[in-house]
């Protein structure tokens, strides 16, 4: 977790950056102050690799997603552009090598109940699996009954 601007006062910019060096991804949670004459804010980031690419997406679509060198991310800064004072966007960050798991639940049914009120399922018996994918960014999950 990096604090990415001033210390907060409600009148400037805030940000603070949490990055997850293993996995590869992260988020910025950028805030404006009550100034009215400020759009627009670079939030310069820490624990990133110069040399590798980021993935940017601006959550409330603020600004159009991109991918930028890590390089400019901890120099030039990480761009934000807000339209009123108060306000905020969250931006994900993906490095070009982030690892994606996919996740996968197993669901059994176990001695809690009392057998008369889940009839026709004995203790043990697996019910199926649900699945998250890569390509969902791990947010969509299905389940898999088994028949």
């Amino acid at each position: 977790m990096y604090h990415v601007s001033e210390r907060p006062d409600g009148v400037r910019w805030d940000g603070m950056e949490n990055w997850d060096p293993v996995r590869m991804n992260g988020v910025v949670f950028a805030f404006t102050g009550s100034i009215e004459n400020q759009p627009g804010h670079r939030f310069v980031l820490a624990g990133l690799n110069a040399g590798k690419r980021y993935r940017l997406h601006y959550v409330d679509g603020s600004s159009v997603d991109s991918k930028v060198p890590g390089r400019d991310l901890m120099v030039a800064g990480l761009p934000v552009h807000l339209g009123q004072p108060l306000s905020s966007e969250p931006v994900l960050l993906e490095g070009d090598d982030a690892q994606h798991e996919q996740y996968v639940a197993r669901l059994q049914l176990v001695d809690a109940a009392p057998p008369w009120q889940i009839p026709h399922l004995p203790a043990g018996r697996e019910l199926g699996q649900i699945h998250s994918s890569a390509e969902s960014g791990g947010n969509d999950f299905r389940f898999m009954p088994n028949l």
